[in-house]
C-alpha cells in the first residue's frame, strides 16, 4: 500500500506514519524524532545537516551527496509515496518511510 500525504502528515491506512514540519520528516504522528532534514535538493539525516543521505537532480534520486549511484526515479517513487509535494519531499519521504 502506498503512503498517503495529505500536506501535513504521512499515512499508511488510517496509521500516521510521519509528518512534516519545517522541512523535516517527523517519526509517527507527533514531532518527537526527526528521521530527516530537507535543505533544497539534498537530504540529511536527523535533524542537523551533517550527512548526507541522497539527492534530487533531474527527476532521479541519487544516493549520498554526489550524482554517482541512482537509487530510483521521481516516478517510480511516487507510486510508493502519493501526493501533491516537491521532488525532494517525495525522495525524503520515500527513503524514510516506504
Amino acid at each position: 500500500m502506498a503512503i498517503k500525504f495529505d500536506g501535513t502528515k504521512f499515512k499508511n491506512g488510517s496509521t500516521v506514519v510521519g509528518n512534516l514540519y519545517n522541512d523535516k520528516i517527523y517519526e509517527g504522528a507527533y514531532k518527537s524524532k526527526v528521521l530527516c532534514n530537507i535543505s533544497g535538493d539534498k537530504i540529511y539525516e536527523g535533524a542537523y545537516k551533517s550527512k548526507v543521505l541522497c539527492n534530487v537532480s533531474s527527476g532521479k534520486i541519487y544516493e549520498g551527496a554526489y550524482k554517482s549511484k541512482i537509487l530510483i526515479t521521481i516516478k517510480d517513487a511516487q507510486k510508493n509515496v502519493d501526493g501533491n509535494m516537491n521532488d525532494a519531499t517525495v525522495a525524503a519521504a520515500w527513503l524514510m518511510l516506504a
